[in-house]
C-alpha cells in the first residue's frame, strides 16, 4: 500500500480564508523554520475590520493583501472608491464571490496594473508590512508606494517590533538568523491546513526605528505610530513632495 505525505497546497491563505467564510472552524498552524508552530486564537479575525483603517483611509485606495475582501467592502460602504490586490487567486476569487470587482492578482514587488493607477491612501492591514519579506523589499515596495500615490499620498498599516517581545523561543529564533547573517527580525515559515501543507516563505517584523529609517530614503515620513498590543503598533506615512 502507497503511503501519502502531507499535500502541498500553493498560495494556501486564499483557501483558508474562504474556507472560514463558508462556516469552516478548522485552526490553522503557523510553522516556523525552526520547528516552532503557533496556532491563531481567533482564525476568523480576516474576515474582520479595525475601525482605524477606516478612520484614516481617504479617497482612491489600495488595499495591498486584500485576503477576504472583508476592508474592500468596509470602504466601499464608506463611500471610498476601493481596489485591491493579492498574490493569492484564491484570495482573488472569494472577493470576487463578495461582489467585489476592481481588483486583481498581484504582487506588490513585481508590479504590473498598479503601475498605471494613483491612489490616495495605501493600506497594509493584518501587518501586512510583513509581506515585504525583507528591509530591501520594503525598501523597493514604499518606493513603489511613492509612485503610484498622489501628493498627498498616505499609507497606513501595520507592523511588529520583534525587538519587543518577552518570549525566550521568539528571542532565540531572532538570535540564530542574527547569526545567519540575517535580519533578526526575518522569519520562514508557511501555514499548514489540514492535510495540507503551504509552501515556504519569508515575512518580516519591522521596529518602528527601521521603519523610519526606510521611509526616509524613499519619500515618506513616519507622521505617527500607535502602540496597538505588546508587540505590534500601527502606523501612518505622508508622502514627502
Amino acid at each position: 500500500m502507497a503511503l501519502h505525505g502531507p499535500k502541498t497546497q500553493k498560495n494556501i491563505f486564499g483557501l483558508i480564508l474562504s474556507s472560514y467564510f463558508h462556516g469552516d472552524t478548522t485552526p490553522y498552524s503557523v510553522v516556523r523554520d525552526d520547528g516552532h508552530v503557533e496556532y491563531p486564537n481567533d482564525p476568523t479575525e480576516y474576515l474582520s475590520v479595525e475601525d482605524w483603517y477606516l478612520k484614516n483611509a481617504k479617497g482612491k485606495v489600495l488595499d495591498v493583501g486584500c485576503g477576504s475582501g472583508s476592508y474592500l467592502l468596509a470602504f466601499q460602504k464608506k463611500g471610498l472608491s476601493a481596489y485591491g490586490i493579492d498574490i493569492d487567486e484564491q484570495c482573488i476569487q472569494l472577493c470576487k464571490e463578495r461582489g467585489l470587482q476592481s481588483l486583481w492578482k498581484e504582487n506588490i514587488l513585481k508590479p504590473t496594473r498598479t503601475k498605471k493607477l494613483l491612489f490616495d491612501t495605501i493600506v497594509l492591514a493584518g501587518n501586512n508590512l510583513g509581506i515585504a519579506g525583507s528591509l530591501e523589499n520594503i525598501e523597493k515596495m514604499l518606493r513603489h508606494f511613492h509612485d503610484i500615490t498622489t501628493e498627498q499620498g498616505t499609507v497606513i498599516g501595520e507592523g511588529l517590533n520583534f525587538t519587543k517581545t518577552t518570549s525566550p523561543v521568539h528571542k532565540k529564533y531572532a538570535d540564530m538568523q542574527r547569526k545567519k547573517g540575517r535580519f533578526a527580525g526575518v522569519m520562514t515559515m508557511r501555514l499548514d491546513y489540514k492535510d495540507m501543507v503551504g509552501e515556504w516563505f519569508d515575512w518580516i517584523h519591522t521596529p518602528e526605528k527601521e521603519l523610519k529609517a526606510i521611509a526616509k530614503k524613499t519619500g515618506w515620513k513616519v507622521e505617527s505610530t500607535q502602540k496597538k498590543d505588546g508587540v505590534h503598533y500601527r502606523f501612518i506615512l505622508k508622502k514627502v513632495p
